[in-house]
């Protein structure tokens, strides 16, 4: 029994592996437009929405800038770094949705590393954005 799972947990992570790179190919030309599109909302809202002192814990905007700037910054040229490091942009001066701004219109060079969750939700933002 556990000899099957460890086979299917070696497919599952090889299966997301080659997913995020197929993923990395998308040409940023090809997503660009929308990108910024996105990146202009967020730059028009809140990163935690609250009503009434409550914070909304269904929408965070924050870290929908992040895997935002994150399949902005993926280089296709050299895929497997940016993948498995997950960099964006984002100035210390600056939040992150300015960080997004500017990483979608202007194509600055990732500065942060973003290790604190897995980003394979690229896998299906990364295609909406086409």
């Amino acid at each position: 029994m556990l000899r099957g799972w460890g086979l299917y947990s070696s497919v599952r992570c090889r299966f997301f592996f080659m997913a995020l790179m197929l993923t990395a190919l998308i040409p940023k030309d090809a997503i660009r437009k929308n990108l910024k599109s996105t990146a202009e909302y967020y730059s028009s809202v809140k990163p935690f929405p609250m009503t009434d002192n409550i914070i909304h814990s269904a929408r965070d905007n924050y870290a929908d800038c992040i895997i935002f700037n994150i399949i902005s910054s993926v280089n296709e040229n050299n895929l497997l770094y940016p993948v498995m490091r997950a960099d964006y942009y984002v100035n210390e001066n600056q939040n992150v949705s300015a960080g997004l701004m500017l990483s979608a219109k202007m194509d600055v060079a990732p500065d942060t590393e973003y290790s604190r969750y897995w980003h394979g939700t690229m896998i299906y933002l990364s295609p909406c954005f086409c």
